[in-house]
Order: C-alpha cells, then structure tokens, then sequence
C-alpha cells in the first residue's frame, strides 16, 4: 500500500500490510490509516529492504512510545471498537 499524503487506506480484508513510501523515495511518515473494521488487527511493514516508515501523532494513531515511532520491522495495531482510531499492541 503507497502512503500518499502521510495517510492509507485498507480494506477489512487486509491484515499483513507492506507499507511502500510515497514516490520513489526510501522514507515516509504515516498518521492515519483509513478504512478496516472495529476490532480489526493488522500488521504493517515496510514493502523493501531499506524503506523506513515513521509513524507520527496528529491523525489516528494512537500509540505511548512518543511521538514518533520509525518502523523498520513489523508492528501491530487494532482499531479501536467505536472509535477511528487505531491503537498499537506490537
């Protein structure tokens, strides 16, 4: 899925997400994920070796490790059930 816009969209469907940054660039940022379900989990990671995704606060993202997080990895996030957020459970 390309971030564009510092954002995704996913459908319910989705639970393995490689995240690939916006243009022919290596690095991105991402602050909201769009679409899925309530209680949906999903993992998201980067879609090539040496791409880094930087998850920032400011959308719907909600996480307790700062204000920002460099994704390298994998992580993990639920949305959270009546909200649009979507909560990291690593």
């Amino acid at each position: 899925v390309t971030i564009a816009t510092d954002a995704v969209t996913i459908t319910s469907a989705d639970y393995l997400v490689k995240l690939d940054p916006e243009g022919a660039g290596t690095t991105d940022n991402l602050q909201t994920i769009t679409g899925g379900v309530d209680g949906q989990e999903i993992i998201l990671t980067v879609a090539g070796i040496s791409d880094v995704v930087t998850f920032i606060t400011g959308g719907n993202l909600i996480f307790t490790a700062g204000a920002t997080i460099s994704l390298t990895n994998g992580c993990r996030f639920r949305r959270d059930t009546g909200s649009n957020n979507w909560l990291l459970i690593r």
